[in-house]
């Protein structure tokens, strides 16, 4: 028997694993007007989608989806079976409108072209029994409105008084169970905009138990269906004497609510159901309840579409209350150049469907005057930005004319005019320019241009290339240049100090003053060799002995000549050295002896020969070298100053430059961007690089990109000020470490918006400059504190700089932090799409996180602000 059983449940299994379609619906008994859940699930087979659900007589409202994923194991008399449950579950809310019974048939899905149906349900629908306590009413305020013209639903629930002894009180109170409200428009109708549960029935909600259920609302940190108990709202009411469509006295309760259409259509609002146990008699004392049930009616809202009889010619699709301003930038050009007209939109209304006017269309005196390319626009908080770019076509324009912006007042059922104003503008004729003017363009200022007031739109390119290619100061040439600092200071502190000791040893310090006392005798003697004296020569000979005596501190009367010369040899100097020093130290002697003085009339200049040699070689050999030491210790600053701009290089961005100029889509801009990565990421330490690639990246719609590439401009170039309008025109209202900076020790590094790590780096190179000088000083003259404080001071000033250029070269490591490069990016509580998603509303392109972790394919990162974390993808962000 147990061998059948086993064999069985394996069938069993078998087919539960088997492609199939599940249906349940709960409950299958209702009355009209309330809702039952009805959930699809297709098991086992991949699906497209939810299915499309439509039977007559019945609401069928999508709730959403859920991926299932279960696996279960049981082991029966040894024998192990798992069972696996994968697929998509759909859920649906079914409301019907009518009584009876509804064969609702299975839906159907198409499974590599073989159709696999759902099983049938029963749903049956009973109409309210008749009753005189409850009555439903459900008002508008409105029955047709305009697109964002706002209107309000108005539910009023009439409960009867209570009998007896009981009339005055609240109807509500005397009950055990409060009654469930079913309100259909809890739920925002597509194409509505109202305000969050949370805010509308929040205020109602109470602690008592007197009041109303809510849609099954449970008490949470939210209104939702998960939670220990109901959520009770008590809604403000009031007494009411009624004669029809019921006659008596009734308490009235109230609940609100306003929407805004965004697009037009018509909109159905019921019915409204309410359930539940009320009293109806008074038996000696004590109230008998009834189980009742009233259903609202139902009203509607149309929606309709703006006008088309009487459309101004500038109206591209707003409506609200708006007002419109222009500006032109810059004001001043030549016949050709590029001029950026923004069109700024501000105001209470559908901001983000406002499209760009066709400036040729709407002014064709303009087509004469300018050429127009594609316009971009960007929706801030309050505000439109619509971007044009433009070329003048010819020279005496003086003015660019007002646009004739204009949009539809839904409060007033009208078109509404709010043209800008006239906007000054001065263009010349083109002025012709050599070649190499168009490519090398004159050097800027550093960055510290000043700018055209500009509320909005993005500001010019970089063009000059030897700005471009500048080289960055590295810490590496910063670290060798202080090492020779330190070390040269080192030699110098060991040469005074050897120069100390030498005075106060006789012999180090005869033998340091040795060349002078040698230079300084035979100049002496020098004019009597010319005459032949003969004494000459012995004083000669005698210079060149006090030379080699002075040297090896012995005395100069007990030296001969061969002594000289063997001392000399010893030394090590030349052979030729010593074989010339040994005759004229052998004519010297001949000369003292009995020689003539023609013999000695040329001995002055070979002798002077002599002694130059034996000088440089006995004691100046080090003084050309310990001169170049100090143009060593300067080649590491100086190779980073600056580098000539490659000839290929500068052509390669002129061209980019030029491609650049002549975009006029998103596409040809994206083109542009592409370029410009590929030479950014060859010369990663230039600053404009990173910023003309920003501009491109923006202009061509991707702003996420653009903050990205103008972030990295930003360590580089800090404080510019195109680079700061830029960034902040490209993020907009997207979230941004700007403000809260990244953390709370950012409030004491304040100065990172003026300096970078270029700046630091060679503030840590003029700091450690003058604590050498100071040092060195310090070393000659140790009597005045004056220099111990300065090179105390120029030491810490140096020790901050580079503190705080390191730890911002820690902090910059690229990867720390990043940004969202794609539209409505979903965050999830885990890596991977299978966990729930972190935040409530999707993450907007150009949002930037913390990076905290990174995981096969996957970021782990944190909003500003210290906000919430999330798993997002990591093809939808870029670091940076």
């Amino acid at each position: 028997m147990l061998p059948l059983l086993i064999l069985a449940f394996s069938f069993v299994c078998q087919d539960l694993q088997e492609p199939r379609v599940q249906c349940i619906l709960e409950p299958r008994n209702l009355y009209v007007g309330e809702a039952a859940d009805y959930t699809v699930e297709a098991l086992n087979f991949e699906v497209s989608g939810p299915p499309e659900l439509h039977w007559p007589g019945i609401r069928v409202e999508y709730l959403g989806e859920q991926r299932l994923n279960s696996r279960s194991t049981v082991i029966i008399n040894g024998q192990r079976q798992d069972t696996s449950k994968v697929g998509m579950q759909f859920r649906y809310r079914l409301t019907p409108l009518k009584e009876g019974i509804f064969d609702l048939s299975g839906p159907e899905f198409i499974d590599e072209g073989e159709t696999r149906v759902g099983n049938r349900q029963r749903l049956q629908a009973i109409a309210p029994e008749p009753q005189n306590v409850l009555l439903l009413k459900v008002e508008t305020s409105h029955q047709e409105v305009y697109p964002l013209q706002a209107f309000q639903i108005s539910l009023e629930i009439l409960v009867r008084e209570l009998p007896g002894e009981y009339r005055n009180r609240d109807p509500l109170a005397p009950l055990r169970e409060a009654p469930v409200l079913q309100v259909p428009w809890a739920d925002i109708p597509e194409g509505l905009k109202a305000e969050d549960l949370d805010r509308w029935l929040g205020k109602y909600r109470r602690s008592r138990d007197i009041g109303f259920s809510i849609n099954n609302f449970t008490v949470g940190n939210n209104f939702s269906f998960f939670g220990n108990r109901r959520a009770i709202f008590q809604l403000p009411g009031e007494w009411q004497q009624l004669e029809t469509p019921l006659e008596g006295r009734f308490r009235s309760y109230r609940l609100e609510r306003s929407f805004i259409p965004l697009k037009p259509g018509r909109y159905p609002f019921g019915p409204a159901n309410l359930k539940g146990v009320f009293g109806t008699a008074d038996q000696n004392g004590q109230l008998i309840g009834k189980q009742l049930y009233a259903l609202s009616n139902t009203v509607s809202v149309h929606v309709r579409d703006v006008p088309e009889q009487g459309r101004p010619a500038g109206y591209s699709g707003a409506i609200g209350q708006f007002s419109a301003k222009a500006e032109i930038l810059p004001k001043k050009a030549q016949v050709g150049d590029p001029l950026t007209l923004n069109l700024i939109i501000r105001g209470q209304g559908n901001l983000a469907d406002i499209l760009p006017l066709d400036l040729e269309q709407v002014l064709p005196s303009l087509k004469q005057d300018f050429k127009f390319y594609d316009a971009t626009s960007e929706t801030r908080a309050q505000r439109k930005i619509i971007t044009y770019s433009l070329r003048p076509l010819r020279a005496g324009i003086t003015e660019f004319p007002a646009i004739p912006f204009a949009y539809f007042d839904p409060e007033k059922g009208a078109f509404v005019e709010a043209p800008t104003e006239t906007l000054p503008l001065s263009i010349r004729k083109a002025e012709a320019l050599a070649a190499e003017d168009v490519v090398v363009a004159p050097a800027g200022d550093g960055g510290k241009r000043a700018i055209e007031a500009a509320e909005s739109g993005y500001v010019a390119n970089f063009s000059d290339t030897e700005r471009l290619l500048q080289r960055r100061l590295t810490w590496t040439s910063v670290a060798t240049y202080c090492a020779a600092l330190v070390t040269l200071w080192a030699l110098l502190a060991g040469f005074l100090g050897r120069q100390r000791r030498l005075k106060q040893n006789p012999d180090k310090l005869r033998r340091s003053k040795a060349p002078a006392r040698a230079q300084q005798g035979f100049q002496a003697v020098k004019p009597s060799l010319a005459g032949g004296d003969r004494q000459a020569c012995a004083d000669l000979a005698l210079v060149f002995r006090t030379l080699f005596a002075d040297w090896e501190g012995l005395d100069a009367a007990s030296l001969g000549t061969g002594d000289v010369i063997h001392m000399a040899r010893q030394a090590g100097f030349d052979r030729d050295l010593c074989h010339r020093l040994e005759s004229i130290l052998s004519r010297c002697d001949a000369a003292r002896y009995g020689a003539g003085a023609e013999a000695t009339a040329d001995l002055g200049q070979e002798a002077e020969a002599v002694l130059q040699g034996l000088l440089q070689q006995g004691a100046g050999n080090g003084s050309k070298a310990a001169r170049g030491w100090w143009l060593l210790l300067l080649l590491p600053v100086i190779g980073s100053c600056r580098q000539a701009a490659d000839p290929d290089l500068a052509r390669r961005f002129q061209q980019i430059q030029s491609d650049f100029l002549s975009a006029d889509e998103a596409a040809s801009y994206s083109a542009v961007a592409s370029q410009l990565e590929v030479l950014a990421l060859e010369h990663p330490d230039s600053g404009p690089l990173w910023y003309n690639l920003g501009n491109a990246w923006a202009l061509a719609g991707q702003t996420g990109r653009a903050v990205a590439a103008y972030r990295r401009a930003q360590r580089l170039l800090p404080g510019d000020p195109y680079v700061e309008n830029n960034l902040q025109t490209a993020q907009g209202s997207a979230p941004s470490f700007d403000g809260d900076q990244r953390g709370l020790r950012e409030h004491f590094l304040f100065w990172k918006r003026w300096f970078g790590q270029v700046e630091l780096a060679w503030a840590t190179v003029f700091a450690a400059t003058f604590w050498f000088l100071f040092a060195v000083i310090r070393l000659m003259d140790r009597r005045r504190k004056a220099w111990i404080w300065a090179t105390r001071l120029s030491l810490a000033l140096c020790l901050v700089a580079a503190g705080n250029g390191l730890f911002l070269l820690w902090q910059e490591q690229p990867g720390n932090f990043g940004v969202i490069v794609e539209d409505e990016v979903i965050a999830y509580q885990g890596n991977s799409e299978s966990y729930e998603r972190a935040f409530t509303e999707n993450l907007q392109q150009a949002t930037e996180f913390q990076l905290l972790e990174s995981r096969s394919g996957w970021l782990h990162i944190r909003l500003p602000r210290q906000g919430p974390e999330g798993w997002i993808r990591q093809n939808q962000a870029e670091l940076y």
